[in-house]
Parts: C-alpha cells; structure tokens; sequence
C-alpha cells in the first residue's frame, strides 16, 4: 500500500473531509497544539488504535 492510499483510508476512517485537512490536523497533535485540530476526532484515533502511534518516543521532533 503506497501512502496515499493509506491516507485516503485513514480519512475515510476518521470522517475527515480531505486528506490536507487530515495531515494537518495530525501534524497539529504531534507537535502538541491540539487546539489548532479542525476536524480530527480524537476519540476515533484511540478507536483504531493510533493514539500510540502518534506519541512515539521515536518520531524524531519537526526541529531535528
């Protein structure tokens, strides 16, 4: 599965309304401004499973 497709899949799953709006929104928690979140439930990440993911002690920081 190439990325967009597993972005696509992702949004369809989240009820997202773009896969723009999905990155942003994911990139928002990461660097720990869920405020900014537009659209992203955070409730269906824990459902499928990748609030973990995105918590990771091995992403490296957007500054690196």
């Amino acid at each position: 599965m190439d990325v967009a497709q597993a972005l696509e899949e992702l949004r369809a799953k989240t009820g997202v309304s773009s896969e723009s709006q999905l990155v942003a929104d994911v990139l928002a928690l990461v660097t720990g401004h869920s405020e900014l979140v537009v659209e992203l439930d955070q409730g269906i990440l824990f459902d499928l499973g990748l609030d973990q993911k995105l918590h990771r002690e091995e992403v490296l920081p957007l500054t690196a």
